[in-house]
């Protein structure tokens, strides 16, 4: 009983290549450019409408978050 081995956990081995947050999301965003544009194409300014809302919602939630978390 003494001598099993025991099960060690550890996280996994991510890859890094040195790339920033703000560098993986400009990439983000990037690839959702194509979907943004053909949505405007295709639904018009009311699709306008709907990114701008959503993104202000993500803004004001991530704010609020911020301020919950206490962080600047």
């Amino acid at each position: 009983m003494l001598n099993q081995k025991l099960f060690v956990g550890s996280h996994a081995p991510y890859w890094q290549n040195g790339s920033s947050i703000s560098g993986k999301s400009y990439h983000i965003m990037l690839a959702a450019l194509p979907a943004v544009v053909f949505g405007i194409y295709q639904y018009g300014v009311p699709a306008v409408g709907v990114l701008a809302f959503s993104m202000s919602f993500a803004m004001i939630w991530e704010l609020i978050m911020n301020i919950l978390m206490k962080r600047p």
